[in-house]
């Protein structure tokens, strides 16, 4: 199996999943991080999947959330919810891996995170164990705060630790959910 050929066709399907096309810079970073390190079963396939206990985001999903996000490099962003590393392995090509700290509340899934983003070479990367709605104080503040569990309105622990312009992107609502993104102006 040739997994940069089945990463390109992952790639090349994005754009016909969310009907647009993709950043570019979101478009690069997927393509250097390779999926098979995070997730056995059809990792290029382009629908979530299920490893260490947890919900591994669709290709399509993480793209959006990191186009939402809009990171730049050198920007400190606090990811809650590591899952199994992917996520934050993409956002460690846009903002440098030293910048990235990702929090989850299952140990299962902080050791999965931690080995699979050493095994791909992301191991500078800040995996804790934590309740994701408390954030990361020691860290703060953050330029980008992406939660990708949904929540009814945004954390006040996770807006007290934007910076001054910081974004905060999260999936809103309980039945239907809208991603939303906003900047902390000046709190």
């Amino acid at each position: 199996m040739d997994e940069a050929a089945l990463r390109e066709d992952m790639l090349d399907g994005l754009e016909h999943a969310l009907g647009r096309s993709v950043d570019g810079r979101v478009v690069d970073a997927m393509r250097t991080v390779p999926r098979h390190e995070f997730l056995d079963e059809a990792p290029y396939a382009n629908s979530d999947g299920r490893a260490a206990g947890t919900r591994v985001l669709a290709p399509a999903t993480v793209a959006r959330l990191a186009e939402a996000l809009d990171a730049d490099d050198g920007n400190d962003v606090l990811l809650v919810g590591a899952g199994v590393g992917y996520t934050a392995a993409v956002l460690a090509e846009l903002v440098g891996p030293r910048h990235v700290h990702a929090v989850d509340i299952a140990r299962p899934a902080v050791y999965a995170a931690r080995e699979n983003l050493a095994a791909a070479g992301y191991d500078a990367v800040l995996v804790d164990r934590r309740d994701g709605s408390d954030g990361l104080p020691a860290y703060a503040p953050f330029d980008r705060v992406l939660v990708e569990a949904a929540a009814v309105r945004p954390p006040r622990a996770l807006v007290a630790q934007l910076t001054e312009h910081g974004r905060l992107v999260l999936p809103l609502g309980s039945a239907e959910q809208t991603l939303a993104a906003s900047r902390a102006r000046g709190r």
